[in-house]
């Protein structure tokens, strides 16, 4: 979670308001975040009194300084699908790689990894000892 923060609207794309204190606000975009409670304040005074200008989105006074970057939140997103797939994989005794299921089930040993080798899937072909095959003529 990051800062919380007002925000508020312009009908101009890049506008400044001067706050009472002398501080100004610049709206970018046609938007204006702060913290301060009291420049929210004031801005809420300023759309009570009929400023049309200025404006809250319902539902968006307040936002959370993490959802601002649409391209930051698309990625977190992204990570988090990825982390809840991995686990549930891992949960299903599945494997998250394209290791042949032979030996991720266990060590790799010779009897697990010869098929393999050998193009097999099904696990049919086996290693075949050094001067065992004899050959007729």
């Amino acid at each position: 979670m990051g800062i919380k923060l007002h925000e508020f609207h312009m009908s101009k794309d890049s506008c400044r308001y001067v706050f009472k204190s002398g501080k100004i606000a610049v709206f970018e975009g046609g938007i204006y975040r702060t913290i301060s409670d009291s420049e929210s304040d004031e801005l809420k005074a300023e759309i009570a009194a009929g400023i049309g200008a200025i404006w809250q989105e319902r539902g968006q006074e307040i936002v959370d300084s993490d959802d601002i970057d649409p391209v930051a939140v698309f990625k977190r997103k992204v990570i988090e699908e990825y982390e809840a797939n991995r686990k549930r994989s891992l949960d299903n005794g599945e494997s998250t790689s394209n290791v042949n299921s032979n030996v991720t089930s266990g060590m790799a040993n010779s009897k697990t990894i010869a098929p393999i080798a050998a193009g097999s899937q099904s696990g049919a072909a086996r290693a075949v000892p050094a001067g065992s095959i004899k050959l007729s003529k």
